[in-house]
């Protein structure tokens, strides 16, 4: 995940950075390999410690992670599909959505019940996480155009649809989306 930041934060190979998530997932199996189970559960505890941290910073009144999983595993198990929505550009960095991306294509692999995948820029006008100077302004246009791109990659063959929003990306960048990877 730290290669992940530093690329996203080199701006000459910032472009290479859809393939290195999708390097990721290979590189995650590949890890089964040479690490038994436990060993790599100990790695995602960690993450997921980190991670539901900085949920509690964004939403301290909302689902944990583990209880929005299950949750949606059961919806799906019982037949109700659902979509997917990721807002980003808040207080997270690249390898937190990254995380967040290969958790859902894991669920997505476990249950093929999620129909289509709205990220979701942060727009920063009235939110009080940033009138309270904890988040910033919201994704640069790279950054959005980079994780609708990583969608499309990652979800290839399992998510078929990949929504841009048209009221977080504007008309003119919901164009460019359409040649980025969206689809709706």
């Amino acid at each position: 995940l730290g290669v992940l930041w530093a690329v996203k934060e080199t701006k000459a190979i910032a472009l290479a950075f859809p393939f290195f998530v999708v390097s990721m997932v290979g590189l995650r199996w590949s890890l089964k390999f040479i690490f038994d189970e436990k060993e790599l559960d100990y790695v995602s505890i960690i993450l997921q410690r980190y991670n539901t941290l900085l949920r509690s910073k964004i939403c301290p009144d909302k689902l944990t992670t583990s209880q929005w999983i299950e949750i949606i595993k059961t919806a799906h198990n019982d037949g109700l599909p659902s979509t997917s929505t990721m807002m980003f550009g808040h207080v997270e960095n690249m390898s937190h959505v990254a995380h967040h991306l290969l958790k859902l294509n894991n669920l997505q692999l476990e249950t093929n019940g999620i129909t289509e995948f709205v990220p979701l820029p942060f727009v920063a006008d009235e939110a009080p996480i940033y009138r309270k100077g904890l988040a910033r302004p919201g994704p640069t246009f790279k950054e959005s155009i980079l994780v609708h791109s990583v969608a499309r990659i990652l979800f290839n063959g399992k998510i078929n649809n990949i929504q841009g929003s048209w009221v977080k990306m504007g008309l003119p960048g919901l164009k460019f989306l359409l040649t980025a990877g969206i689809n709706d």
